[in-house]
């Protein structure tokens, strides 16, 4: 492939990943100070650095409860705008899941809760963005969660891709009990009891990720199950020694 230089925009958690990513394969990167709302300010960073790929994990955060928010109304309205344009690659990230205890890890939000509900979850890995991009992929795909093991490589490249199958709320509290935090205890209550909680409805969905699984495996990589990219991930926090 071609030599790349991709423009970061925002530089918030999820942003911090794909840069541990970048910098694990030897690619050249540029993280963007601009604000994405400045347009014209956008518009000259992008002449000035001329990227070969643009990279945007900035974004406004709201309440993800579908129609009984404006923030999950407004992901909807710019998804079928970016869609139209040839040139972009959508990803859907949803709770997303890595070897850290970053407040805004699914692991990290689900230790702060005395009671959950046990459903199950897909889980997906991300720097695969980086290998979707250069392969000039676009269209729309549900990465779902964000997390850099469980894979198989065939090819030089160390990037991430996704898991096959589903895992419970109880199965990640269950590995931090096990890795982590052996003194860890929950209450499980149901869709019921969650709901007289909440001040809006959850949607707790479940987004089909065969579509990434199969172009992920047309480039010669094979993707581990949910589980073992779990314990995977569990393993490493292990040895951080994270608690």
């Amino acid at each position: 492939m071609a030599e790349t230089k991709f423009l970061i925009f925002g530089n918030s958690w999820v942003s911090g990943l794909v840069q541990e990513s970048l910098q694990e394969n030897g690619d050249n990167y540029i993280v963007s100070s601009i604000r994405i709302e400045d347009r014209e300010a956008v518009l000259r960073e992008i002449d000035s650095i001329e990227p070969t790929h643009i990279i945007n994990t900035a974004g406004a955060r709201g309440s993800p409860n579908y129609w009984g928010s404006f923030y999950s109304q407004l992901k909807l309205i710019c998804e079928n705008v970016l869609k139209t344009y040839s040139n972009i690659l959508i990803l859907r990230i949803r709770n997303p899941l890595a070897a850290d205890l970053h407040p805004k890890n699914f692991v990290a939000k689900l230790l702060g809760y005395r009671k959950i509900v046990n459903i199950p979850n897909i889980s997906h890995h991300v720097p695969g963005v980086i290998l979707l991009a250069k392969h000039k992929e676009t269209g729309i795909y549900n990465f779902v969660r964000i997390h850099p093991l469980g894979y198989k490589l065939h090819e030089s490249y160390n990037l991430i891709q996704t898991n096959p199958g589903t895992f419970t709320h109880n199965e990640v509290m269950g590995l931090m009990k096990e890795y982590i935090r052996s003194s860890l205890t929950w209450i499980n209550i149901s869709l019921e009891e969650q709901r007289a909680v909440l001040e809006a409805s959850r949607c707790n969905a479940k987004l089909d990720a065969t579509k990434l699984i199969n172009r992920l495996g047309e480039y010669g990589y094979t993707v581990l199950n949910s589980h073992d990219a779990l314990v995977e991930a569990f393993v490493e926090m292990k040895t951080k020694r994270l608690q």
